[in-house]
């Protein structure tokens, strides 16, 4: 994955931390293909300059929540979630979720 999707990648969960806190979630999983990605965001690795600011946010965002996890998955299982996440990140407005 490169640096730029690493950026993408974080920003949307940045997003997704907001989104799910604004709609009173008390818990929530990420699953991600990224390596790189989960390790820092673990802090098992080192930042990114292009992606700190992104991690410090999620950081800050993530100890609101009950449970906020992030997990390793393979490609294979995440075709649903590409397309669920085009279109959110597609729209121009804040859409509620029921």
């Amino acid at each position: 994955m490169t640096g730029c999707n690493i950026q993408q990648e974080a920003e949307a969960i940045r997003y997704a931390l907001i989104k799910a806190l604004e709609q009173g979630w008390t818990a929530i999983t990420f699953e991600t293909t990224s390596k790189e990605l989960l390790n820092q965001l673990q802090g098992n690795a080192n930042k990114n300059n292009w992606v700190a600011t992104e991690l410090e946010d999620i950081q800050v965002l993530s100890i609101l929540f009950r449970m906020c996890s992030f997990c390793l998955v393979g490609i294979e299982n995440t075709n649903l979630s590409y397309i669920i996440s085009a279109q959110a990140l597609s729209r121009n407005q804040d859409v509620e979720w029921i």
